[in-house]
């Protein structure tokens, strides 16, 4: 070395002195390193303590055939009604079948169609083989040769409905019900909904064919 130069002060292991950055970015990345040790460790515990702490899965609880059925029952809407087994009776079936028939000639046209009153003179015929009783069936078969179905207007036929209805009930030893009032009692379907070209949605004047 050169007389009256000066070597630079030595730093660890014989090297220069670091340069004050860089002995500041290494002491940042050893910082860097040890939180994200410490991190790991803490999710480990953390992962540990919640696994201890998961409840248990319960078993399936298998539903017995009975409450299957009242279930049934309950979804139906019959309110318990329903004979054991999910059977019902021919009276709820007889008051579905009225609620029906009743408001099918409140939502009659005014002026039906011809294939309109085909098709109600063939559903009162149908009903009087294909109704869900046997013995009903045959009764209300007796009906309509009796009184054949009146479909010239929903007022006509509206009244032959009840006018049935009275019939069957007379038969059952139940009391006649009022046909003046027919209107009142059983007013149709109000949709709140319109149909194609307007009017009500549940109207029989939409799509009809003469």
């Amino acid at each position: 070395m050169p007389a009256g130069e000066r070597s630079a002060p030595a730093g660890p292991r014989g090297s220069p002195a670091a340069e004050p950055w860089r002995v500041a970015l290494s002491g940042l990345q050893r910082n860097c390193q040890a939180f994200g040790s410490n991190l790991s460790r803490l999710q480990r515990t953390v992962a540990v303590q919640l696994g201890q702490f998961r409840p248990a899965a319960q078993p399936a609880v298998a539903m017995p055939v009975a409450s299957l059925s009242q279930a049934a029952a309950g979804w139906s809407g019959s309110g318990g009604g329903a004979a054991a087994g999910g059977a019902v009776s021919r009276e709820e079936v007889g008051r579905a079948a009225w609620t029906f028939l009743h408001t099918l000639a409140a939502q009659y046209p005014e002026k039906p169609s011809r294939q309109q009153q085909r098709d109600a003179r063939n559903l009162m015929d149908i009903l009087t083989r294909m109704y869900p009783c046997g013995e009903c069936a045959r009764h209300f078969r007796e009906v309509v040769r009796a009184s054949p179905p009146a479909v010239d207007s929903r007022a006509a036929f509206s009244l032959w409905m009840c006018e049935a209805h009275n019939t069957v009930n007379r038969q059952l030893g139940k009391p006649a019900f009022n046909c003046a009032l027919v209107e009142a009692r059983w007013a149709g379907i109000e949709c709140g909904e319109e149909g194609e070209g307007g009017g009500s949605a549940c109207s029989l004047e939409v799509g009809r064919r003469r």
